[in-house]
């Protein structure tokens, strides 16, 4: 999938130091999907067996009850950016940017705070 360069026009702090990170056929817990902001639809929490809370994308997961098998790697991971900062976007979900900086951090933003987004 081919990356596309954007600019942060507003800061957002990284999250969690120890983000939820699954790997494909992962089995984890599910709570609550998110009801908070409602340009971020389609996440569900997820407890994993190492007990990492965080936020996940609902289409990355096999949901069977509480219970759901992730179909895909996935990483809770939030980029920490300044307004002018580069990234480069992988793709997008929910509101969010998965991305990359200069220094090659991967994570996601929220996609609001990139230039081209209303």
């Amino acid at each position: 999938m081919p990356e596309v360069e954007r600019r942060a026009w507003k800061a957002h702090r990284g999250g969690d130091p120890r983000p939820i990170t699954l790997k494909a056929g992962e089995w984890l817990e599910v709570g609550p999907e998110y009801s908070g902001d409602p340009d971020w639809p389609g996440w569900i929490q997820g407890i994993s067996a190492d007990g990492r809370k965080g936020w996940i994308p609902k289409s990355f997961l096999e949901i069977q009850g509480n219970r759901a098998r992730a179909v895909r790697d996935y990483t809770a991971r939030e980029l920490e950016v300044a307004p002018g900062d580069g990234v480069w976007v992988r793709e997008t979900y929910g509101g969010w940017a998965y991305c990359r900086t200069a220094d090659g951090a991967w994570g996601w933003t929220p996609l609001r705070n990139l230039d081209g987004e209303e």
